[in-house]
C-alpha cells in the first residue's frame, strides 16, 4: 500500500521531539506508536508495533548481537571487579617516571585511553586517574587532559568494532531491507570510512607531537589539578594483588575469538563469514574462559562470578532497550515505505551529497540529545535505507552516520561523555566544551570534505 506523505510522519515526530525531549527513547517510543496508528487507520490492522517487536525476537541473528552487547557488559564489568582495570591504572601509574617531556607525557596518557578500547567510560576514567598527577607534574592545563580523554575513549569505542557499540551497529543494520549477508562485515567496511573519528585522532597526535594549541586551549596557563579519586569496583580478597593479565587476557580471548570464527564460517574470508554469531559465540568463550581464569588464580568463586556478569549484564539494559526500540522502529519505517517516498521526494539530490548530508544531520541530532548511540539508533534505519535504493555507497554513509553522532556528543553539553570527562579532570563542562570545540570542529570540517569528495567518486 502506499501511504504517500503519511510515511514520513514518524519520522518528523520523532525529530521534533528529539529536540524537544533531548529523550532518543522516548522519541522513537512515540514514532512507533504513530506508525502504528497510520498503519491501523488505512490497513485496518491492530497491534502493529507489537508484531514489529517480535519479529525483532524471532530473527536469530538481532537476538545474538543483542546477547552480545550484554556479554561485552559482563565481560568489562568482570575485568575491573577482578582487579584487572586498577591493575593496568597502577601499573601506567608506575609508568610516567618514564615520560619526562610534556610531549611524552602527552602521548603516554592518550596511550592508555587507547587501550581500554572495550569500553568507552573505562577508557575516559584511566586516561584521567593516570593523566591528572602527570599534567599536574609537568603543569599542562588539564583543559588539555580533558580534551585527549573525551578524544580516546569516545572516537575509540567506535573505531575497534569489538565492543558494544560495533555489535549495536551490526544490529540495528541486520534489521534493514536491502542490508545482505554479514551485517558485521559492514560494520568492519565502515572503519575507515569514520573520517570524524580518524581525523580528531590525527589532529589531537599532531597537536602533541608539534607542540601547539587551538582556540581556547592557547591562552590557558597552567592550573592546578585538583585530583578526583575514582574507585574501581575492584572485588577481589585483600591478600591477592590485582593482575593486568586480568584485562588484558580476555580483551586478547574476545578479538582472537571474533577474528577466527570469521574466518572459519567466512571460508577463509572475514567479510564473509557470520557474523552474529561469530561475535556472540566469541563472547561466550571470552565469559567461560576468563571465568576459568579468575577461578585458577581463586580470586572469586563461581557463584560470585556469575554474579559479576550478571551486574555487567545490568549496566547494559540501556543500550539493550535502545537497540530493541530502535529495531522495531526500523520495521514500522518498512511497513510505511518511508524510504522509498522520501527517495521520490529528493529524487533531484545527487546521491554524491549523501555522505555529507548524514554526518550534518547526525551531528545536529547528537548534539540535541548528548548520545551517539542514540543517533546511531534513531539515524540509521531513516538513512541507510534512502542509500541502498538509491545504489549509495554503505560503508561510507555508516560512516558518515558514525562520525556526526561522534561530534555532536563531544560537543553537547547534556554529553555523559562531556560529564564524566568534566568531573574526572575538575574542569568545568562548559569550559571542556569550548575548549575541546576548536579541535572538533577541524576535525569535522576535515571529514566533510572528505565525505563530499567520496560521496561522487564511490
Amino acid at each position: 500500500m502506499d501511504y504517500g506523505i503519511l510515511s514520513i510522519i514518524p519520522i518528523v515526530l520523532v525529530l521534533i521531539l528529539v529536540f524537544a525531549t533531548k529523550n532518543a527513547f522516548i522519541s522513537i517510543a512515540f514514532g512507533i506508536l504513530t506508525g502504528s496508528i497510520i498503519i491501523l487507520a488505512k490497513e485496518g490492522e491492530f497491534l502493529v508495533g507489537t508484531t514489529e517487536l517480535v519479529k525483532v525476537f524471532s530473527n536469530g541473528d538481532t537476538v545474538m548481537i543483542i546477547f552480545f552487547v550484554m556479554l561485552i557488559g559482563a565481560l568489562v564489568y568482570a575485568m575491573e571487579a577482578s582487579g584487572g582495570t586498577e591493575a593496568l591504572s597502577i601499573y601506567f601509574s608506575k609508568k610516567k617516571r618514564n615520560a619526562k617531556s610534556k610531549i611524552g607525557i602527552q602521548l603516554f596518557t592518550m596511550l592508555t585511553g587507547l587501550v581500554m578500547f572495550v569500553d568507552a567510560s573505562s577508557s575516559m576514567a584511566m586516561t584521567s586517574v593516570v593523566g591528572g598527577p602527570l599534567f599536574s607534574q609537568a603543569k599542562i592545563p588539564k583543559e588539555k587532559l580533558a580534551l585527549i580523554a573525551n578524544s580516546t575513549g569516545a572516537p575509540i569505542a567506535w573505531i575497534i568494532p569489538f565492543g558494544g557499540a560495533g555489535a549495536m551497529t551490526a544490529g540495528i543494520l541486520s534489521q534493514i531491507e536491502g542490508v545482505e549477508g554479514n551485517s558485521f562485515s559492514y560494520v568492519l567496511q565502515a572503519v575507515p570510512f569514520q573520517f570524524y573519528t580518524l581525523a580528531l585522532l590525527l589532529l589531537l597526535l599532531v597537536s602533541i607531537i608539534f607542540n601547539f594549541e587551538i582556540g581556547g586551549l592557547r591562552k590557558i596557563s597552567s592550573k592546578e589539578y585538583t585530583e578526583t579519586i575514582v574507585k574501581f569496583n575492584t572485588d577481589i580478597p585483600a591478600s591477592k594483588k590485582p593482575k593486568i593479565a586480568n584485562m588484558i587476557i580476555p580483551i586478547c580471548i574476545l578479538i582472537t575469538s571474533i577474528f577466527t570464527l570469521l574466518l572459519v564460517t567466512g571460508k577463509g574470508n572475514l567479510f564473509n563469514g557470520a557474523g552474529a554469531l561469530s561475535i556472540f559465540v566469541s563472547g561466550l568463550i571470552s565469559l567461560v574462559l576468563t571465568m576459568v581464569l579468575y577461578m585458577v588464580q581463586r580470586i572469586t568463586t563461581l557463584d560470585k562470578c556469575l554474579g559479576w556478569f550478571f551486574h555487567g549484564m545490568k549496566n547494559m539494559l540501556e543500550v539493550t532497550v535502545l537497540l530493541i526500540i530502535a529495531f522495531t522502529f526500523s520495521g514500522i519505517i518498512t511497513r510505511l515505505q518511508t524510504a522509498s517516498y522520501i527517495l521520490q521526494v529528493i529524487s533531484g539530490v545527487h546521491i554524491g551529497l549523501m555522505p555529507f548530508f548524514a554526518v550534518i544531520i547526525c551531528a545536529v541530532i547528537a548534539f540535541a540529545t548528548g548520545t551517539s548511540s542514540g543517533t546511531v539508533a534513531l539515524a540509521t534505519p531513516i538513512i541507510l535505507p534512502i542509500i541502498i535504493m538509491s545504489g549509495g555507497n554503505i560503508p561510507l554513509v555508516i560512516g558518515a552516520i558514525i562520525s556526526g553522532a561522534v561530534f555532536g556528543d563531544q560537543c553537547s553539553p547534556i554529553s555523559d561523555s562531556v560529564i564524566l570527562t568534566s568531573s574526572l579532570t575538575g574542569v568545568n563542562a562548559i569550559t571542556h566544551v569550548k575548549t575541546q570545540l576548536p579541535y572538533t570542529i577541524i576535525a569535522l570540517a576535515m571529514s566533510v570534505v572528505m565525505y563530499l569528495i567520496l560521496g561522487f567518486i564511490i
